[in-house]
């Protein structure tokens, strides 16, 4: 496994720990390449906490990451 292989998979296992709520927003945005807008409606939640659990997730993971 190279060194890249590896870091995607610490990455997809840290993402994999978040919250509920975390885990679906950062889903929805980064594989399936949604709008706020459309991750808010999916989700019925406002846009604001879309961009808000966004931001809690990504300072999760990269709190951890080595």
């Amino acid at each position: 496994m190279t060194r890249s292989e590896h870091e995607l998979d610490e990455m997809l296992k840290l993402v994999g720990e978040l919250p509920e709520l975390q885990r679906q927003v950062v889903t929805l945005r980064k594989v399936y390449r949604l709008s706020v807008m459309e991750i808010a409606f999916r989700l019925r939640i406002s846009e604001a906490q879309v961009e808000e659990e966004m931001m809690k997730a990504v300072s999760t993971v990269l709190a951890k990451l080595p």
